[in-house]
């Protein structure tokens, strides 16, 4: 101890500093002196590198004098100090920093807070700079369209980096010297890579349980096909939604993806190696767009040690996660850099390409112009070359021709000259005009000749034009298409139904038909929430469904072929007017099972004013007989006889057939219920199994007389629109 001023300084010195070379690594240690109440020692830690020769090190000021009067000095006149040291070295094979769990868990209760933002401000600061890379609508479309040109093997080079790499741009970020909770910091990224680490493993062995099972099977050459089918469809789905991404033009707030997504496992640790487990562009925007979890751990509550103790392990395991985000947002932004270098050098390549290819343009025309004026030199040459060797009677012939010519021309001079003739002005008036008519004639050639180049030229500009609106308008339609593709995810089992969940453990269903009306929406779902209009985009509906429910209702007429249902199937250009509700997640079965027939398919509905939902919705899509069978039944003639067969019916899916009486009109009353808006959408966009058929033209020929017949009084309730 020694005194400077009226502060108390302390160091920790090492005795035998000369031989001691240890202390050329990396050291933390924390000091405290004791008061009589604990709540009041006085405590200091740090984080030091020692030199190689450094044998102490400490704080100059390290407590007033006068405060030591406050409880430290004891009653014999002692300050008592306690020392905590931990010697940190590197290793190859671990690059964290770590402390012993239980030095770590003192810091931790000092210092929560500064580790929990350095692990948010990290994560924040790699958000805001793709953040300002998304609100550049034109780089952030260059982008995507690039990723989607690339081939799978290049998609998938660049997720992947290696573990070294991406943990030493996390060393190098969080690791700061001679600040203390940097090593707190290295202990929860370590624990955050064993986290990834362990995921992986499990996944490993679920995998080799799997495989060991159907080897014994003989099903694993199938099961490895329909993998490889999966894994496709996963690659392509994925390309699908990026495709809408790009044509979105949303605000943030719209686009705000649930928190929960953020979450989610986003890269993989494999062998060394980091793969993003999606397609990485989708990733990025979820990374974008989702709200970041809420700074800040629950207070402790102080009711004995066990109630402590648990509020410390929750909060180590939330910045356990803390280090898992962190390790996995630099793989990706690493692929989002990647990717931006890629697409420099590809926009250089095709510039300086381009550039080639107009320099070997100039060039080529330069050499014509060289070859021309050679071949007029040269015919030139030859034509003096002749002249020398013509002989003298053709020399004489030649001179005649030429003394000709210009008697010809002196005639005319003379006559030009000559003013005492009388017919001078009449004949000076017809030279004139001959010499103008050949001058005409001439400019009018070279008119008709420049006019003729300048159609072909501009039929060329002309024909190029109409080719490159033609190309435009084949990559809209394309990308349209493809969008909205996109928008329609299959749903294949109740657990892809529970991802579309609401917070409020709820969940959005689609009406096209007699869920139009909320009397019968209610009358199948009694505890429905927000029955609402809405636009689909890219749907149009269909009566070419054979629907058994008729035929148990008694209201099927398969004499006429009146016993068809709604269905509704993806059109490009189409949009309907439909109802959208909220159910309960507990009647997801009961509905799936009542649907069995349907392709459930989850939908982004949007607004009158066309503002898209939030949340998708489910939809009952047009689905196949063969799929019905072979899915639905399990290949099974029992199951497929219980539910259709027992009615005549061998054909699910049918263009043949139309529309059952009752089931139409109730569907057109709950349609004019909603509006004219929904109304005359029913009316002009749905169609019979032709396909060009509309209602309303089929209510006016032969449907007529529908809307005037009455349901039996048990179904009036249901049927009544």
């Amino acid at each position: 101890m020694s005194e400077i001023t009226n502060e108390t300084s302390g160091k920790g010195t090492l005795a035998n500093n000369v031989n001691d070379c240890g202390w050329s690594h990396l050291a933390q240690f924390s000091v405290a002196v004791e008061n009589k109440d604990p709540k009041k020692s006085k405590f200091s830690d740090t984080l030091h590198q020692f030199w190689k020769k450094e044998h102490d090190w400490g704080w100059k000021k390290f407590i007033e004098l006068p405060k030591l009067q406050n409880g430290f000095i004891d009653k014999f006149d002692s300050l008592v100090f306690k020392a905590q040291v931990q010697v940190i070295r590197e290793c190859v094979n671990r690059p964290f920093r770590c402390l012993d769990a239980q030095y770590r868990k003192e810091l931790l209760k000092v210092y929560l807070k500064d580790v929990e933002k350095k692990f948010m401000s990290f994560v924040e600061e790699k958000r805001i700079k793709l953040m300002k890379v998304m609100d550049d609508k034109k780089r952030w479309k260059s982008l995507c369209v690039f990723w989607l040109g690339m081939d799978h093997n290049a998609r998938l080079e660049m997720s992947r980096e290696k573990m070294d790499v991406i943990l030493k741009l996390v060393v190098k970020h969080f690791f700061i010297k001679n600040e203390v909770t940097s090593t707190i910091v290295m202990d929860f990224l370590f624990y955050g890579l064993k986290s990834l680490e362990e995921k992986w493993r499990k996944l490993e062995r679920l995998a080799s349980v799997v495989a060991r099972e159907l080897m014994i099977s003989n099903q694993i050459e199938s099961a490895m096909k329909t993998l490889e089918e999966v894994t496709k469809k996963e690659r392509r789905n994925d390309d699908k939604e990026f495709a809408l991404k790009i044509k979105e033009d949303e605000t943030k707030n719209e686009r705000t993806i649930d928190a929960k997504e953020f979450q989610a496992l986003v890269a993989s640790l494999s062998n060394d190696i980091f793969v993003l487990v999606k397609n990485p562009m989708l990733l990025l925007e979820r990374f974008v767009l989702a709200p970041l979890p809420e700074m800040g751990s629950p207070k402790l509550v102080q009711v004995g040690n066990v109630q402590t103790q648990y509020n410390m392990e929750r909060d180590e395991k939330q910045l356990a996660d803390y280090g898992r985000w962190a390790l996995e947002v630099v793989p990706l932004s690493q692929v989002y850099q990647k990717l931006d270098d890629e697409m420099k050098k590809a926009k250089h390549s095709t510039n300086k390409r381009r550039k080639l290819a107009l320099e070997d343009d100039e060039s080529a025309a330069e050499t014509e112009d060289d070859e021309s004026a050679e071949t007029e030199d040269d015919e030139s040459a030859d034509t003096e070359e002749d002249d020398d060797n013509m002989t003298v009677a053709q020399r004489i012939k030649s001179r005649k021709k030429s003394g000709d010519i210009e008697n010809t021309v002196g005639e005319r001079s003379r006559l030009v000259a000559d003013n005492n003739v009388p017919d001078l002005p009449q004949k000076l008036a017809y030279g004139d005009e001959t010499v103008a008519t050949t001058q005409e004639e001439t400019e009018q050639k070279n008119d008709e000749n420049k006019n003729s180049s300048n159609e072909v030229a501009a039929e060329k500009e002309e024909d190029d034009e109409r080719l490159k609106q033609r190309k435009l308008a084949i990559k809209e339609l394309a990308l349209k298409t493809e969008a909205r593709m996109l928008k329609v995810m299959e749903l294949e089992d109740e657990s892809d139904f529970e991802k579309l969940l609401s917070s409020d453990n709820r969940i959005s269903i689609t009406g096209f038909g007699s869920l139009l009306s909320e009397r019968s929406a209610r009358s199948t779902f009694p505890d429905l929430e927000n029955f609402r209009i809405a636009k689909l985009q890219g749907f149009r509906r269909v009566f070419a469904h054979s629907a058994p429910i008729f035929f148990e209702r008694g209201i099927a007429n398969p004499e006429t072929k009146e016993i068809s249902s709604l269905s509704v199937e993806p059109c490009e250009g189409e949009s309907l007017v439909v109802t959208v509700f909220e159910i309960k997640s507990s009647e997801i079965p009961a509905f799936i099972r009542r649907e069995l027939e349907f392709r459930f398919l989850a939908v982004v509905p949007e607004t009158l004013e066309g503002k898209p939902y939030t949340n998708s919705a489910v939809l009952c899509g047009r689905y196949s007989d063969e799929e019905f069978f072979q899915i639905r039944c399990k290949g099974n003639k029992e199951i497929y006889f219980q539910h259709y067969g027992r009615f005549n019916i061998e054909k699910i899916w049918r263009d043949d057939i139309l529309p059952c009486r009752l089931y139409l009109r109730h569907c057109v009353l709950a349609a004019k219920n909603l509006g004219d808006e929904a109304y005359n959408n029913f009316l002009d966009h749905t169609f019979l199994g032709d396909r060009k058929t509309t209602i309303r033209e089929y209510l006016s020929s032969t449907g007529s007389g529908i809307m005037e017949e009455e349901p039996p009084e048990a179904l009036k309730s249901r049927y009544g629109g």
